[in-house]
């Protein structure tokens, strides 16, 4: 969390933030060997067997760090410096009246003022003022389950029904009348979404009282 991968929401759950999506994008793409999860089972593995006196561990590091080494060293020629830009808003500070934008602080989004330093006006910004700031949809933290790219965002029709899609419209045209919810589907890895009825997933007519216990035992 302090370093922006995440942000903790009003319920005090933990969500992915726009900076944990980027970074864990560029790992899987410029470290995919190092982040699967076989590499990872075989080094745990190892780590036993050395703890066992089985194998030395110079030669699980040396047989670890060679191609390692290999793969920082174009990572570092080919991966790209994220810059986040700074998104702008309809807000006015409150201190001098120019224009907030949205910045990231150790505890997530808040308003500031776009003259600073010369002006230090801030203004927290929950979820809500945030998505009425930017005039824009209210982020779920769930990542689109058919682009991989976007997020799902809240919405409302033009008759005023709330409904949740994709944040790359009209590129993704994936949308759920349920809410959502961060917790995958334990049957699937599927998006779960909840309503008065129950959790259902939205890969099949899962039983909403199955997944209600699983979740509940997780």
């Amino acid at each position: 969390q302090e370093r922006g991968y995440v942000e903790r929401m009003s319920d005090r759950k933990l969500k992915p933030s726009e900076v944990g999506f980027i970074v864990n994008d560029l790992l899987v793409k410029h470290f995919a060997h190092e982040v699967d999860y076989n590499f990872t089972a075989q080094m745990e593995e190892k780590l036993d067997r050395i703890a066992d006196g089985e194998i030395e561990w110079v030669t699980v590091l040396r047989d670890f760090y060679t191609p390692f080494k290999q793969t920082l060293d174009r990572a570092a020629q080919e991966m790209p410096n994220v810059t986040l830009a700074v998104e702008t808003t309809d807000e006015k500070c409150d201190v001098c009246g120019s224009p907030m934008v949205i910045k990231r602080g150790k505890f997530g989004k808040f308003l500031a003022c776009s003259t600073f330093p010369k002006c230090k006006g801030t203004r927290n910004l929950s979820q809500r003022d945030f998505q009425s700031a930017r005039g824009g949809s209210a982020n779920t933290g769930v990542r689109c389950p058919d682009c991989k790219q976007g997020e799902i965002v809240e919405k409302k029709s033009r008759k005023g029904k709330i409904f949740y899609s994709c944040n790359r419209y009209p590129d993704c045209k994936f949308a759920l009348w349920d809410k959502p919810i961060l917790t995958p589907c334990p049957k699937c890895g599927g998006v779960l979404t909840e309503n008065k009825k129950g959790v259902r997933c939205v890969n099949g007519d899962y039983a909403s009282e199955a997944l209600a216990k699983t979740l509940t035992r997780n």
